[in-house]
């Protein structure tokens, strides 16, 4: 990665996943919400068509009623009883007001007319199908029981038209029953039912337009208005907010605020790319530095590694050593593994020397002193003494702690005679 160019810059040469637009997405939900309410509106609507239909329905059975109610009147005029209509004399009668009825001027839908008794018994009937059985017990339990008004009761597939009879009092004394033809008030409610659905689609496909256009209009041009000013303004630091910013809605403010914004993020662009370079510059400088350490350190050890005597590093937290050379076992016939640690080296140094060799290293450790120099005998793996002399001091961390001891021990017998007086 460059470390000159800014993040966001190169976001911008990335291809972006496939993802549905502002635009689609409102204009999506609006689709939907319009056709759900237009739908659950057209549900309702056809539910109260159906019943106005009904309604309608038994007000035009109950006025075709009102003068058969009449003439039934008529009859019982020096009767008490309304059972009596079903007696011969009386009955020849009723049918002729009953056929009178089927053939009303411009009511081909009435199929059947007939009177029953308050048990449901068919006292007089005329039809043009099949004649009507008596009203089951259960339909005048439940439906027609204490009606006041006109209903319409599906019976044996037909829809027919109770119209309670009054004689005396407020109970019915029997029924007249108009039987309209179901497919008739199916093709009304059918007809209303088809005229609504195809208005309310017109009123929702209306409402959609009229929506998405102004939710285009004015939401997702601004706004991309405005994404667009953005990618402008931070690249040159000119904003071009200024004409949405007249209006007073969220859109308007954030147009504002945006333009007052962007100067403030190009100035801050422009000094990160200038803080990008100079990083750009110390990394590289770091990365030489830390190079020519490497290249230090390996000749270093390759120094270390050609010197007369056993260099060392010991960590002071754990006791153990972090560079022992590879002459430790030409000079004490050891291997590095085997002296792990300052312990064991010290387990190694002759008994009558041990104490005065601890004391001599002890100064260095408690910080009275930063070097020491001590000479002993060492054990050798063979099982003779060897004379060494060690000299080391106390590397301090940036904390002023000591944190390790680098030193060198070198058999006596190369050192000088002179040099080793002194040590």
């Amino acid at each position: 990665m460059n470390i000159n160019e800014p993040a966001w810059n190169k976001t911008e040469n990335k291809p972006s996943k496939t993802r549905f637009s502002i635009r689609t997405k409102i204009i999506a939900a609006v689709i939907m919400v319009s056709f759900v309410t237009a739908s659950l509106i057209t549900t309702m609507q056809i539910r109260m068509i159906c019943r106005n239909v009904l309604i309608q329905a038994e007000m035009q059975a109950e006025a075709l009623t009102v003068p058969i109610q009449q003439k039934v009147d008529g009859l019982l005029s020096s009767q008490t009883d309304f059972r009596r209509l079903g007696q011969t004399q009386t009955k020849t009668q009723l049918q002729e007001v009953l056929a009178n009825t089927l053939d009303w001027p411009g009511r081909q839908d009435i199929t059947a007319a007939y009177i029953i008794d308050k048990y449901g018994k068919v006292l007089a009937q005329e039809t043009k199908g099949t004649v009507p059985a008596d009203v089951p017990t259960e339909i005048l339990d439940t439906q027609l029981n204490g009606i006041s008004k006109p209903r319409i009761v599906k019976i044996d597939g037909r829809y027919d038209t109770f119209v309670p009879y009054f004689q005396e009092g407020d109970r019915a004394a029997g029924y007249l029953v108009l039987g309209i033809s179901a497919q008739s008030l199916w093709d009304q409610a059918e007809e209303l039912a088809a005229g609504a659905i195809i208005t309310f689609v017109i009123i929702a496909l209306i409402s959609v337009v009229v929506f998405g256009f102004w939710v285009s209009q004015h939401m997702v041009k601004p706004l991309e208005r405005i994404a667009e000013g953005i990618v402008h303004g931070a690249k040159n630091g000119k904003t071009r907010l200024g004409r949405l910013a007249k209006s007073n809605d969220e859109i308007g403010r954030l147009a504002n605020v945006t333009s007052q914004v962007l100067p403030e993020l190009y100035r801050q662009q422009q000094q990160l790319k200038k803080t990008s370079t100079l990083l750009a510059a110390e990394n590289n400088k770091l990365e030489r530095t830390k190079r020519a350490l490497m290249e230090m350190e390996r000749y270093y050890r390759s120094a270390v590694e050609a010197a007369t005597g056993v260099a060392y590093e010991l960590d002071l937290a754990t006791g153990k050593f972090e560079f022992l050379s590879r002459q430790v076992y030409e000079t004490v016939g050891f291997a590095a593994e085997d002296l792990t640690s300052s312990d064991v080296w010290t387990k190694h140094i002759h008994e009558d020397d041990r104490a005065q060799a601890k004391e001599a290293m002890n100064g260095c450790l408690n910080g009275e002193q930063s070097c020491f120099s001590r000479t002993y005998r060492f054990v050798c793996k063979e099982g003779h003494n060897l004379q060494v002399v060690e000299m080391g001091g106390l590397i301090i961390d940036s904390a002023g702690r000591g944190t390790r001891i680098s030193g060198i021990i070198i058999p006596a017998h190369m050192i000088p005679k002179s040099l080793l007086a002194t040590a």
